[in-house]
């Protein structure tokens, strides 16, 4: 694999790993009353974008179903457009949709290894 590649989606899986330890089972509530807990998980969440941003290029074409664009919208809306950050949008994220995107990459990880 391409180390370029590879470091990039150790990356990602990495900040997926640590949202999932960061909420650990819990609620939206819970989530909520924390901002130290949103803004960490914010941060991951820009990273994940990052990260994609700079694969797309190498992998979109042979992984078009992956949420490039939606990855870097929230991207930049977490960087450029703070203030308009929706706690429930990032936990939905964090909880729903990072999940599948795990797997995704595990599973491209996965196939380009072998």
């Amino acid at each position: 694999m391409d180390k370029f590649i590879e470091f990039r989606i150790d990356s990602l899986l990495k900040q997926i790993s640590v949202i999932e330890n960061d909420l650990n089972n819990l609620t939206f509530d819970e989530f909520a009353k924390s901002d130290l807990l949103v803004r960490a998980t914010c941060f991951s969440i820009s990273q994940i974008g990052e990260q994609m941003n700079k694969l797309e290029t190498e992998l979109k074409a042979k992984y078009p179903d992956l949420p490039w664009g939606a990855a870097r919208k929230m991207r930049n809306l977490i960087v450029h457009v703070y203030h308009r950050v929706d706690a429930k949008e990032v936990y939905e994220t964090a909880t729903k949709d990072l999940p599948i995107l795990k797997e995704q990459f595990l599973s491209i990880k996965k196939n380009i290894v072998a």
